[in-house]
């Protein structure tokens, strides 16, 4: 194994760039490449990617973080990890221009703030799903699952088909019962009642629905066709998601004082579980107090 690291800049700015190279013992060619690319304290995206050499096509997207600095659901907008992913994937083509797919498990998640004043990481698979009609990685660079696609296809209609909509649904607290329930039976699909509560509660809906939403994807998909988390991006097949990134590169200089980051310091936030969590105790929801929570701003 051989590591080292740059510093590379594009139009979002710098980040950390790491290679580990990993060599054939007895011939000493190169085997692989990591790629970690992030701050000087973070690695936000990883990627596995086999030399030309080796005549393999396919590279393993091993991460792509979800924390205070990385965080999927805070760069919705802004683009920053999806920025990061496409510079990754545009190195791994330099490095193998051979390559076809990109393989990964989609298990990221992202923090979200709760009624009882904490953080939970929550899986962002049903939540994107939820809100924007697909995965973050189907829906930016056009990723498939491995196995049953187009039954997933098929299931997700269910979004848009009022027929699959009950009359009523359980929302496990009183409070948060009474405050949806009017977006609920105004709605003709599950996805218009999404973006009601997209709508009406911006940045607090993914408390709005932590308690209910994993049964709620359960019941539109017939079961967990959509938590199967063996995915692939086709490289051929989706080039106007996946435009190359330009960058330059530059040594790192020696630094005085201490470390710097690249990212912008954010301020700690308590964190209940470092595993993430849509599964929670229906007893402990019963007693949040959503209308306090539905009631602060959006800036707290």
């Amino acid at each position: 194994m051989e590591n080292v690291s740059y510093n590379i800049q594009t139009r979002y700015g710098k980040f950390r760039l790491k290679f580990t190279v990993a060599f054939d013992r007895n011939t000493r060619i190169p085997q692989s490449f990591m790629i970690n690319i992030g701050s000087t304290t973070k690695q936000c995206v990883q990627l596995n990617v086999p030399t030309r050499h080796t005549k393999k096509t396919d590279a393993g997207l091993i991460w792509v973080e979800a924390d205070e600095e990385c965080s999927l659901e805070q760069y919705i907008q802004k683009g920053l990890a999806r920025h990061m992913t496409l510079l990754g994937i545009s190195l791994a083509r330099e490095i193998n221009p051979a390559l076809k797919t990109i393989s990964f498990k989609d298990t990221s998640s992202f923090p979200c703030a709760l009624p009882n004043d904490t953080i939970q990481r929550v899986p962002m698979k049903a939540f994107h799903i939820a809100f924007h009609g697909a995965t973050w990685y189907e829906y930016y660079f056009g990723a498939k699952l491995q196995r049953n696609h187009a039954q997933y296809e098929e299931l997700k209609k269910d979004l848009y088909d009022p027929q699959s909509k009950p009359e009523r649904y359980n929302f496990i607290n009183n409070e948060l019962q009474d405050a949806l329930d009017p977006l609920y039976e105004s709605s003709a699909t599950w996805y218009e009642f999404f973006q009601k509560i997209s709508d009406k509660y911006g940045k607090k809906k993914c408390g709005v629905v932590y308690p209910w939403l994993t049964h709620a994807m359960s019941d539109i998909f017939k079961g967990n066709a959509y938590d199967n988390s063996n995915w692939y991006i086709d490289l051929n097949e989706n080039r106007d998601k996946l435009p190359r990134i330009l960058y330059a590169m530059e040594d790192i200089p020696k630094l005085r004082g201490g470390r710097r980051t690249t990212f912008k310091k954010r301020r700690a936030r308590r964190f209940t579980s470092s595993r993430t969590h849509m599964f929670p105790h229906i007893r402990i929801i019963q007693g949040w107090n959503y209308l306090k929570f539905l009631s602060r701003s959006d800036d707290n």
